[in-house]
């Protein structure tokens, strides 16, 4: 299972089996293809006057979801878009890059007083 939603202001969530990542595009862990993709979907949106773009696949169901005025446009040809037949990339380039930010060590408690 996996899903993907973005606003016209660049708000993304998506989840994959492994994966969770509730942000923006502007994430500097992905890399400049994927920036570039990610500016080219929220193009795509924003020139249809979409408010949001949400593509979901299960194990029963596949769907896309455009909400415009406050109405629902259905389909169902979710590899139509890149970013969410390559879902599991992204999401991989956001955990690898936050697994190498070093996590700072904590400095032993003391209770002496000067």
């Amino acid at each position: 299972m996996k899903n993907l939603n973005i606003t016209s202001s660049g708000n993304l969530k998506f989840f994959t089996s492994q994966y969770e990542y509730n942000g923006d595009i502007t994430n500097s862990a992905f890399s400049v293809n994927r920036q570039n993709n990610l500016n080219s979907l929220l193009s795509l949106i924003q020139s249809e006057g979409l408010q949001e773009l949400h593509i979901e696949q299960t194990d029963f169901n596949s769907f896309v979801h455009k909400v415009k005025n406050g109405q629902v446009l259905a389909s169902d040809n979710v590899n139509s878009f890149e970013v969410f037949s390559d879902l599991e990339n992204y999401a991989k380039e956001i955990k690898d890059y936050e697994d190498a930010i070093p996590v700072p060590t904590a400095q032993p408690f003391s209770w002496q007083t000067e």
